[in-house]
C-alpha cells in the first residue's frame, strides 16, 4: 500500500493535465444529456464567492485576513469566481486570487471559457454593460438579472 506522502508526491509529479483532461470530457456532455442543454444551449451558471484558507505565513504573504460585517476572520481570505455547468455541476473554469479583486474583474479572466452555444446564467452583479458586451463577444448567450431596466449595449 503506497502512503500517503507517496501519493501527495505522485500528484505534484503529475500535475494537472490529468485533471484539466476529465474536465474536457466531462465539459463535452451529449446535447441529448438531460438538464444539461436547453434549446439546444449548454446551460451554465457565472458566480464568485470569499473563502477562508489556512492561516499558513504563505498564504498570509498572499492573502489577506478577511472582513465580514460582523468584524475580521482569523484566516486568509480569497475569493473566487467560476462558470459551472448547471446540468453536471461540472466546473469548466475556476480563477482564485485575493480578496481585493472583485467577482466582476475575476470573471473577465472566465471568458476564454465561453462560447456560442452555451446560454451563460448570472446574478445582478454580473449586468453591466461593459460585462455584457463582453460575454456577447464570445458567442455565448446571455441571461443576467438586473435590477434596473437592462439597455442592450449593441
Amino acid at each position: 500500500m503506497p502512503s500517503a506522502s507517496a501519493l501527495c508526491q505522485a500528484r505534484r509529479r503529475i500535475g494537472s493535465a490529468p485533471l484539466r483532461a476529465l474536465f474536457d470530457v466531462l465539459r463535452a456532455a451529449a446535447p441529448g444529456t438531460p438538464g444539461v442543454w436547453w434549446r439546444g444551449r449548454l446551460v451554465c451558471a457565472l458566480d464568485g464567492t470569499q473563502m477562508c484558507v489556512p492561516n499558513s505565513p504563505a498564504n498570509l504573504a498572499v492573502y489577506r485576513p478577511g472582513g465580514t460585517y460582523r468584524g475580521v476572520t482569523a484566516y486568509p481570505m480569497l475569493r473566487l469566481a467560476a462558470l459551472v455547468c448547471c446540468g453536471t455541476r461540472t466546473l469548466l473554469d475556476a480563477v482564485l486570487a485575493t480578496d481585493r479583486r472583485s467577482e466582476t474583474s475575476l470573471t473577465m479572466d472566465l471568458l476564454t471559457a465561453m462560447r456560442p452555444g452555451m446560454i451563460v446564467l448570472a446574478d445582478r452583479y454580473f449586468g453591466y454593460a461593459p460585462m455584457i458586451t463582453a460575454v456577447a463577444a464570445t458567442g455565448a448567450d446571455l441571461l443576467f438579472r438586473s435590477e434596473t431596466t437592462p439597455v442592450c449595449p449593441c
